[in-house]
């Protein structure tokens, strides 16, 4: 069920940004929506999950109600939701640091990384600072896009490229710290995937 509702989640901004740009009918996204929503009801935890998919179908309905374009309204939620995605990650980690106080990534691995050293903490807290400059990053740039650039261009930026992103700085990160520290032991992906279905992370 997790990986199902884990594909499902990735699959909807893209077909946002498909139809949103008139490759096919915005109503064929209700069905895919009302399943997301089924899928984690049933599930019975992580509701969260439901904001999107009701959000945006409450922008499909109201958008053919007032007889607006629907395939705007699409991509105004999906702009405005990776927006503040982004923005609540951002500053809530700048919140989380302010103060002199120990940062969530540095508590991270502390907790997961059996041979970390106290030495390593001026890393982690420069790679939590180059998260918050990402996670900001990502608003600055889909609003100057969304200014600037035509709709195709932003939507493809909030819609798809956004999750290719975020890997893109794990492995940056990655390669940064086994060139940093090549002596020690590093926790890959996998290492964190295991801690998260062990609950370790929480």
């Amino acid at each position: 069920m997790t990986i199902l509702l884990a594909i499902l989640a990735l699959l909807g901004p893209p077909l946002v940004h498909g139809l949103g740009l008139g490759h096919g009918q915005v109503l064929w996204l209700l069905p895919f929506l009302a399943l997301q929503v089924g899928l984690v009801v049933a599930h019975g935890r992580g509701f969260w999950l439901c904001i999107w998919p009701l959000a945006t179908a409450g922008a499909i309905l109201a958008a053919l109600l007032l007889g607006v374009d629907a395939r705007l309204a699409v991509l105004v939620t999906a702009g405005v939701s990776h927006a503040a995605f982004f923005a609540a990650l951002g500053l809530g980690l700048a919140a989380a640091m302010r103060g002199g106080r120990t940062d969530p990534i540095t508590r991270l691995a502390e907790r997961l990384d059996p041979h970390w050293r106290p030495e390593m903490a001026s890393y982690t807290r420069a790679v939590a600072r180059a998260w918050v400059s990402f996670f900001l990053a990502q608003c600055v740039i889909s609003a100057l896009l969304a200014l600037t650039a035509p709709r195709a261009v932003w939507s493809l930026f909030v819609n798809v490229l956004d999750l290719p992103l975020v890997i893109a700085m794990f492995i940056g990160e990655y390669i940064m710290r086994r060139h940093r520290f090549p002596d020690h032991p590093h926790i890959g992906v996998m290492g964190v995937v295991r801690a998260l279905r062990e609950g370790r992370l929480w």
